[in-house]
């Protein structure tokens, strides 16, 4: 059987990596994306492609790359993202333009990039990774959240204007997994007498140790393994710890109020 081929951005680790392995296993060819591949370990499941999706000439000579050495691109998987905390008031602008460079500008290169071959061809599917922080706005981490919305809006739109093409588009939003996404984000440096820093410290040492108890992210791989081969598939799959789950459904049938009060206690904010 002919393999196909499947770009995975962000593959080197974490989530990203998680899903290379799973497709690899799987009958795909896969490319995992990385800035610096001479880095990565070296393995016998795929292969790394030098791409920094926040450089339009990078993203496009490896695009051009793959189809060049393999006749076409399957999947792309657009997982490379950066996680920001920070109050809204005291994050610097160039850390929130870095985040949405990856998170959102990211996405919009390497789609525009692979759009032209899958319409040629008249087949591909795009995933879009999202995440849970992308249906409400959390507390000293906005503009990730914001990123994330973005990428939501984003891939709804996508999805209907190349439909008639044959491809297709859907949204993966994960929730908590165990990946190194804590030790390299971005964190906002308050100033000494800054009115956030003791909620600051509070919610940073939550969201930390929640992450370290997350489950595998191998599951994600099987998720999205499953979600390729559907004829029909949804616009959006939430794939993450059963509360989280709810809490999306929840914001659709309660006040704004009472939702924002669940948040705030959640992150014991007074």
């Amino acid at each position: 059987m002919i393999k196909r081929i499947a770009i995975i951005t962000g593959g080197s680790s974490g989530i990203g990596e998680a899903i290379a392995y799973t497709l690899s296993e799987n009958g795909y060819k896969v490319y995992a994306t990385s800035r610096n591949p001479k880095k990565e370990k070296e393995n016998d499941a795929f292969i790394f492609l030098k791409m920094d999706v926040r450089d339009d000439a990078s993203v496009k000579d490896a695009i051009k790359k793959v189809i060049e050495d393999e006749g076409r691109i399957d999947v792309l998987i657009n997982c490379a993202g950066l996680g920001l905390n920070g109050p809204i008031e005291e994050t610097p602008i160039e850390m929130i333009k870095d985040v949405f460079e990856t998170n959102f500008f990211g996405i919009v290169r390497t789609t525009q990039s692979v759009l032209p071959h899958m319409r040629e061809v008249k087949t591909g599917f795009i995933i879009n990774i999202s995440s849970f922080a992308g249906e409400f706005g959390l507390p000293l981490r906005g503009y990730y959240s914001a990123s994330k919305a973005a990428v939501e809006m984003f891939t709804e739109a996508l999805r209907m204007e190349v439909k008639n093409f044959n491809v297709r588009v859907s949204i993966v939003q994960p929730g908590d997994f165990a990946t190194n996404i804590s030790a390299n984000r971005p964190t906002a440096t308050l100033t000494a007498d800054s009115a956030y820093k003791d909620i600051f410290d509070k919610i940073n040492d939550q969201v930390n140790s929640e992450m370290i108890e997350a489950a595998d992210p191998s599951v994600l791989g099987e998720e999205i393994l499953k979600i390729l081969n559907k004829k029909s598939p949804q616009v959006r799959y939430r794939i993450g710890p059963f509360i989280q789950k709810l809490s999306v459904q929840v914001k659709k049938i309660v006040s704004k109020k009472i939702f924002e009060t669940i948040i705030m206690n959640h992150y014991n904010i007074r």
